[in-house]
């Protein structure tokens, strides 16, 4: 039997990797993307493991949105050396 689209890892919902409809060759993955990902993924395996609720279900609740629009501010302050929450 194969997976049922329930029991399916969906992974994040937000690609941080290279995106490319073919019209041009994507950029190449920067260590800022990377550390976007690490971030996202483990608070979003803390969140699941605080919450009880199913990986499935975190990843499509607005819980998982803002973490990964965290992620993204508190990786690119880092990077540019500010404050997280400036832009």
């Amino acid at each position: 039997m194969g997976v049922r689209w329930r029991d399916e890892d969906l992974g994040l919902t937000i690609v941080f990797g290279q995106c490319s409809n073919g019209e041009y060759d994507p950029e190449p993955v920067t260590s800022v993307r990377l550390e976007m990902e690490r971030v996202a993924r483990a608070e979003i395996e803390s969140a699941v493991a605080k919450t009880g609720m199913s990986r499935r279900e975190s990843l499509r609740s607005a819980c998982a949105s803002a973490i990964y629009l965290t992620a993204i501010d508190s990786t690119v302050a880092r990077w540019m050396g500010l404050s997280p929450g400036l832009f």
